[in-house]
């Protein structure tokens, strides 16, 4: 009489054939994802305003590339700004003109991007996976909380996320799977564009990331140094060379010689370099991802937990013939290498990691698939696993957090910047520009179409009243309220709402006074970047 089944020794489904065939069923699968995807990405994008600093960033430098008629040179708050590369700007500027320039028009390149990234998903698990592993694990994706909350967003990291998966899923297709050379060459190339473009978008981390996993991978399952080569060279190293430097070169030649080269130095030098090691903001310990990481892929991680034996045994036959087990092994080998190499770095932010979901996605859908294909003897796991619980589980998830995140998103504005917003609109009905005291806000040039003056500390506050010669209208969040009191000449607030006042000095006017131009201190998105016009 066998052992009663568990989690550890479920015998997993093996496809052994290694390029399935693409049926009528799977066409149908990866319609419905698109179709749940639009449903979960498309919904409540203009129900909120622009969130600042993040959202507004390439929401605001886009329109006002638009506006200056400069289609090469990111500006922001009319002054070049280098800190991500062009890509997002133009994809963002083509959405302009096609949905004209709102906040869903901002947010379409990324909405776009996350549909694209879990039809992707589908297409890729399919080389690899039954049919049921490759639907669960898109759906997964597509339902994990931190995709979709920067899928709502004007942000670079879900299109990098998708050129990434670009990448890496075309090599490891390329390496894993016997195939016509007609096929590895379609991978490969995709592969290399995905890559191309994520230089494109954000810079030479996309090279990084995707080189150090493929590299990961190769070392711990070759079995000698003549199959490491071997699938070395199956990955076409030269074509890579070309195909990338077709894509992103030219633009990075050209902005360099057109900016004398600030745009290297500020670009390369301080943004990445200085991130790397710290020197930039966002420094953070460590274990800095580990609750993103737990809540950003919530209630997923719980299947994580229960199918961590089913992990265990990818890893143990990591050197098997069968594509499957390469397949999962590899995404084990993205989820801990890419983790792992964030967490490192010095500088950090949440949606750094949100190229580990995919690999975990694809690690739980094939691991219910393998619970709910195989014949359990325990009565709760028969229930747990059964067709009707997982799938009423899956569904149940992605229609909670459907409604959950525009919502939420909606919340988190109201609370947060509709008071800014709103006493914009009455500093626009006195004709008035207000001199803004706080964080950066590119939402303001973005609702008001203008430069403005965004003070930051006190020094500049201070020479900014000394200057001044005429009245003063300024909008203060409840941080710099404080400033105020360096203020000799009468002033009084007009108008208050949450955290920020709308305050009147009332300067006497010197018509023989010539009021200096604001530095840029008072007007670039931080004091200490500098950049010429």
């Amino acid at each position: 009489m066998s052992p009663p089944a568990t989690i550890s020794n479920i015998k997993m489904q093996v496809n052994k054939q290694n390029t399935p065939l693409w049926q009528k069923r799977d066409w149908q699968m990866l319609g419905l994802l698109v179709v749940i995807s639009c449903l979960l990405y498309l919904p409540g994008l203009n129900l909120f305003g622009i969130l600042d600093p993040s959202d507004g960033y390439y929401a605001e430098a886009s329109r006002e590339m638009i506006e200056l008629g400069n289609y090469l040179t990111p500006h922001l708050n009319y002054r070049p700004w280098f800190e991500k590369p062009i890509l997002i700007y133009w994809l963002i500027i083509t959405s302009y003109s096609v949905f004209g320039i709102n906040e869903v028009a901002a947010r379409m390149p990324s909405v776009l991007s996350a549909i694209s990234l879990v039809a992707y998903s589908f297409i890729l698990g399919r080389q690899f996976l039954r049919r049921r592993a490759a639907f669960l694990s898109s759906c997964i994706i597509a339902a994990s909380p931190l995709l979709l909350i920067t899928g709502h967003l004007c942000l670079t990291d879900v299109p990098l996320c998708f050129c990434l998966w670009l990448g890496l899923g075309g090599l490891i297709a390329a390496i894993c799977l016997k195939q016509s050379k007609a096929a590895k060459f379609s991978f490969q190339l995709s592969a290399y564009m995905g890559i191309g473009f994520g230089v494109l978008c954000k810079g030479p981390i996309a090279l990084i990331l995707v080189g150090i996993n493929i590299l990961a991978f190769l070392l711990t399952t070759s079995k000698s140094k003549q199959e490491f080569w071997t699938n070395v060279k199956s990955t076409n190293v030269l074509m890579g060379i070309f195909v990338v430097g077709l894509i992103a070169l030219p633009w990075y030649l050209t902005e360099t010689y057109i900016t004398n080269g600030v745009f290297f130095n500020e670009f390369f030098i301080r943004q990445n370099l200085g991130r790397a090691i710290g020197a930039v903001t966002h420094q953070s310990p460590p274990w800095y991802y580990v609750p993103y990481l737990l809540g950003g892929f919530a209630p997923w991680t719980l299947v994580l937990a229960l199918a961590w034996p089913t992990l265990a045994k990818v890893r143990k036959n990591r050197l098997s013939e069968l594509s499957r087990y390469k397949f999962l092994f590899f995404c084990l080998v993205v989820s801990v290498t890419t983790f792992g190499f964030y967490s490192v770095v010095s500088s950090k932010m949440p949606t750094y990691i949100l190229p580990v979901l995919p690999a975990l996605a694809f690690l739980c859908g094939s691991a219910l698939d393998t619970c709910m294909a195989a014949k359990l003897q325990s009565g709760w796991q028969q229930i747990l696993f059964s067709r009707k619980v997982v799938t009423g589980f899956v569904a149940s998830v992605l229609v909670l957090l459907a409604v959950a995140t525009p919502v939420g998103l909606k919340v988190f504005y109201d609370a947060q910047w509709k008071d800014f917003h709103q006493l914009l609109a009455s500093a626009q009905k006195r004709n008035q520009e207000p001199i803004i005291i706080g964080r950066f806000t590119p939402s303001a040039n973005f609702y008001l179409h203008r430069q403005l003056i965004m003070i930051r500390n006190r020094t500049a506050f201070r020479n900014f009243i000394a200057n001044a010669n005429s009245p003063k209208l300024l909008l203060v969040s409840k941080q710099r309220m404080n400033y105020l009191s360096m203020i000799n000449e009468p002033s009084r607030v007009i108008e208050q709402k949450g955290k920020w006042s709308l305050v009147l000095i009332e300067k006497k006017v010197n018509p023989n006074a010539v009021e200096p131009p604001p530095t840029d201190e008072m007007i670039l998105p931080g004091s200490s970047t500098k950049v010429g016009d």
